[in-house]
C-alpha cells in the first residue's frame, strides 16, 4: 500500500528549504522517516547545504550527523554527504585513513581515499611504488598508477632499461597501451639506444614493429632518427626503397631526405627516367619541384623533339614556368 503524502508534510518541506524537492523525493523522505529532528540534526553537523535526496540517501544507509563529524575530525577534506554514504557502503574505516598518513599522504581528501580504496591501494602497495623513486606520486596519482595494472616489478624494468626519471604518468600511459619493456628492448638490440617513452608510445600507436626499424638500421643511412620512423612506417616507405634509388643512379645517404621525397610522391622509377636521359644526381629538391610542375622525362622528351634541347633540368623547369 503506498504511502499517503500529507500537504503539511510538503508545506513543511518547502519551508525547511526543500521547495525544490519532487513528489517521488518527498515520498521517499517521507518512508525513511526525515521528520524536523532529522533535518536539524543535519543542520546543526554543518550540512544545511544537503539536498534531501542525500538526506533521504544517508538515513536509509543508517549514516548519522556523528559519522560524519568522525570524517571531518580525522583531518580529511571534501567531506560531504555523497562521499560519507559511498565511504559508508564500501566499509571504508579510520585505520585505512591512518594507513594511507602513515604512508606518507597528508591533506587527504576523501574522494581520493575512496577512489584508492575502490582500486586496491593499500600501505603496502604504496611503500612498494614509493620505493621505486617514481614522481610525483600523490594518493590520486598512486591511484591512477594501479588502476591502470603498475607494479613496482613493471617500473624497474624500465628503470632497468635506462629509463630513470619516470614519471607517473609515463607509466600510466605506457601501460594504458600495453607498452612493455621487452618493446624498447627490441629497438635497443636494433641499435636505437636513446628512445624517449613518448617516442615508444607514438611508434606502438603507430604500429612499429622492431623488426622494421632494425631494417633501416642496415641500410648504413646515418641520419635515422627514431621518431622519423613512425612517420615513414606510416607513409609506407619502406627500407627497400634505399637501394631501389642506387639502383636508379642516386648516391642515397639521408634518410630525411628520402621521407621527403616519399611525401612528395617522388619515387626512384621517376628519378630513374631523368638518369636514362643523362641527367646525373638530381638534387632531392629539384625532383620535388619536377614531380610538382609536372615536369617529367616525357614532357623533357616533347621539348626536345620541338628543338629545346639542354643539358640543364632547370630550364626545363624555368620552360614549364614560362609556359
Amino acid at each position: 500500500m503506498a504511502m499517503k503524502l500529507e500537504p503539511a508534510y510538503l508545506r513543511y518541506l518547502k519551508s525547511a528549504g526543500f521547495s525544490s524537492a519532487s513528489i517521488r523525493e518527498a515520498a521517499s523522505a517521507k518512508a525513511e522517516g526525515i521528520d524536523d529532528a532529522y533535518i536539524v540534526s543535519w543542520n546543526a553537523a554543518g550540512f544545511r547545504e544537503a539536498s534531501l535526496r542525500e538526506l533521504t540517501s544517508a538515513k536509509g544507509m543508517h549514516v548519522s550527523p556523528a559519522e560524519v563529524k568522525n570524517w571531518k575530525d580525522a583531518g580529511l577534506t571534501n567531506v560531504n554527504i555523497r562521499n560519507v554514504i559511498a565511504a559508508h557502503t564500501m566499509g571504508l574505516e579510520t585505520s585505512y585513513i591512518q594507513a594511507m598518513k602513515d604512508a606518507g599522504f597528508t591533506d587527504l581528501d576523501m574522494r581520493d581515499l575512496i577512489s584508492a580504496k575502490q582500486s586496491g591501494v593499500d600501505a603496502a602497495y604504496v611503500k612498494a611504488i614509493t620505493s621505486t623513486g617514481i614522481t610525483p606520486i600523490t594518493l590520486r596519482e598512486i591511484t591512477m598508477v594501479k588502476f591502470s595494472g603498475v607494479d613496482a616489478a613493471y617500473i624497474k624494468k624500465w628503470q632497468s632499461l635506462g629509463y630513470k626519471d619516470i614519471t607517473y604518468g609515463d607509466m600510466v600511459s605506457v601501460k594504458t597501451m600495453h607498452l612493455e619493456p621487452e618493446y624498447a628492448q627490441q629497438f635497443k638490440n636494433a641499435g636505437f639506444t636513446d628512445v624517449s617513452m613518448r617516442d615508444l608510445i607514438l611508434a606502438k600507436s603507430g604500429d612499429l614493429e622492431p623488426s622494421y626499424a632494425a631494417e633501416w638500421k642496415k641500410t648504413g643511412l646515418a641520419d635515422i632518427k627514431f621518431r622519423y620512423l613512425v612517420n615513414a612506417k606510416f607513409s609506407g616507405l619502406e627500407p627497400s626503397v634505399v637501394d631501389a634509388w642506387k639502383q636508379a643512379g642516386y648516391s642515397v645517404d639521408n634518410f630525411r631526405e628520402l621521407t621527403m621525397l616519399n611525401m612528395m610522391g617522388v619515387n626512384p622509377d621517376f628519378g630513374k627516367g631523368f638518369t636514362a636521359m643523362g641527367f646525373k644526381e638530381i638534387p632531392v629538391n629539384t625532383l620535388i619541384r619536377l614531380k610538382r610542375d609536372g615536369v617529367t622525362p616525357q614532357y623533357i622528351q616533347d621539348m626536345k623533339n620541338k628543338g629545346f634541347n639542354s643539358t640543364d633540368v632547370d630550364s626545363y623547369l624555368k620552360l614549364k614556368d614560362f609556359k
